[in-house]
């Protein structure tokens, strides 16, 4: 009896602060990236450290940046200080619910539902989880590959970063060269502004209407990808290396195909590195467009 008792003033205390403070005013829809990483965040305060502590920094900038103007971003380092918890408590205050400056359930629905963020329309272009230093798994991978596309255009001297899914010194010195490059902030954090400066870079951009957009290539890679570049450079090979014969379409990048790629990079005066780049791929473009 005592339990139900004690449930039943839990529940009406909790549905009390809801209603009493509720979500701020109503609002259209926050778009599903940013529901995700804020429901998939847990109770945060001031000491914390970590990807989550970077995630709430981040996405309470995307806040600061339309209602706090003058305050300037926070730094996102994942580490919730005085600053963060500041910020933090702005935040609860402007939309009248509990003052603590702990990241718990309440603030996190007034989060998602505070009508500044939801009046903005997704941005595309900053599609993709934040990704710091000791991050792991595909969206690293993805990123060091859409990087290794920029590194090869403007510090081909550097070589290509592993693309091994795991967010080391080296993607992280990569990432900061880049920012630096394009005049953002430099933090080594692959957030929205950085994702969306890659996406428009110069470099990128020009090259992307010749096919920059798919991957790079090169030996070991196998799938379908392989398997469209294996068909077009048979277009070329049967016209100017008729002797050599077709190369068998089975998306393995294998010796043959890289030879071949090297052979094609070498007749078109580019880097022959038998990789199948922005570079590789314009110039084979070209190519069949000036045969035909």
């Amino acid at each position: 009896m005592r339990s139900k008792l004690i449930a039943g003033v839990a529940a009406f205390v909790l549905g009390t602060v809801c209603a009493g403070y509720g979500a701020p005013k109503a609002a259209a829809q926050t778009d599903e990236l940013t529901v995700s990483e804020i429901e998939g965040l847990p109770t945060l305060e001031r000491g914390d450290r970590g990807s989550a502590v970077a995630t709430w920094q981040d996405r309470l900038n995307d806040w600061l940046q339309i209602e706090r103007t003058e305050q300037g971003r926070l730094s996102v380092d994942g580490i919730f200080g005085s600053k963060t918890e500041a910020a933090t408590r702005d935040f609860q205050r402007a939309q009248e619910i509990p003052v603590d400056g702990i990241v718990g359930p309440v603030t996190r629905s007034a989060f998602l539902s505070a009508p500044a963020l939801a009046a903005e329309e997704p941005d595309p272009a900053a599609g993709g989880p934040l990704l710091l230093h000791g991050n792991r798994g595909q969206d690293v991978a993805e990123w060091q590959e859409r990087l290794n596309e920029w590194l090869q255009v403007n510090r081909p001297e550097q070589g290509r970063l592993a693309v091994d899914g795991v967010f080391g010194e080296r993607t992280e010195a990569a990432t900061r060269d880049f920012q630096r490059a394009q005049g953002i902030t430099v933090d080594g954090l692959v957030g929205p502004e950085t994702r969306a400066a890659l996406r428009s870079a110069p470099s990128l951009v020009k090259a992307g209407e010749r096919g920059a957009e798919r991957p790079l290539l090169s030996r070991g890679d196998r799938g379908p990808a392989v398997e469209r570049w294996q068909d077009r450079l048979n277009d070329w090979l049967q016209i100017e290396r008729t002797e050599m014969g077709r190369l068998a379409t089975d998306g393995s990048f294998g010796s043959k195909t890289e030879a071949a790629t090297r052979d094609f990079q070498g007749a078109q005066g580019i880097s022959v590195d038998g990789i199948v780049g922005p570079e590789t791929r314009g110039a084979l473009e070209e190519a069949l467009s000036d045969i035909n």
